[in-house]
């Protein structure tokens, strides 16, 4: 590594590979991935010995940025590589998923995303069961969880309840915090 790096190549992916023909899924240990890329703060790809496409897929999870695969042309193929290599069809499946495990993968986020917060009519909150009067105190007869998400999170259930109304509220008012009097 200090020789090529020592020669200003920065174009280096490293390739973790089980040299074994064909290689036994129990032996890829592919969290190996992840470490490689840290350790040497390196791209890291996968050169994939298995037989069909699952660890090839699940290698770009773990963060490899390429993948060596061998491929045979036809069935027929009586190459030393023939028993591990995939067919052209087989080639073609391991490129979809691992296209889709790229998108599945995604990045580091705690955001709802917006397809999830598009869904918020199936979720629950806290809303006014019954007529309350302001400074009326919250129970579990007038405050309920149910659809849609429009109100405050369910959790907030036995925080909100003994705490008053700071305002007149309707049967079916979602409720929100301008709505709750602190203890």
């Amino acid at each position: 590594m200090s020789t090529l790096k020592d020669t200003g190549n920065n174009k280096i992916i490293l390739l973790k590979c089980t040299t074994a023909y064909p290689a036994d899924l129990n032996d890829l240990n592919l969290k190996t991935i992840p470490a490689l890329k840290k350790n040497f703060n390196l791209n890291v790809g996968f050169s994939d010995h298995s037989l069909g496409v699952l660890a090839s897929t699940l290698s770009v999870a773990m963060g490899a940025v390429v993948i060596e695969k061998h491929i045979k042309m036809s069935a027929e193929d009586t190459s030393v590589d023939a028993e591990f290599s995939s067919s052209e069809e087989e080639f073609k499946r391991m490129v979809q998923l691992i296209k889709d495990a790229k998108k599945a993968t995604g990045t580091i986020t705690f955001e709802l995303p917006e397809s999830a917060s598009k869904n918020i009519m199936g979720k629950r909150s806290l809303y006014v069961t019954k007529p309350i009067k302001s400074g009326e105190k919250f129970n579990k007869h007038n405050i309920k969880s149910i659809r849609p998400g429009f109100g405050l999170h369910p959790k907030y259930y036995f925080e909100i309840i003994g705490c008053k109304a700071t305002m007149d509220l309707d049967r079916g008012d979602a409720l929100t915090w301008d709505k709750i009097e602190k203890k």
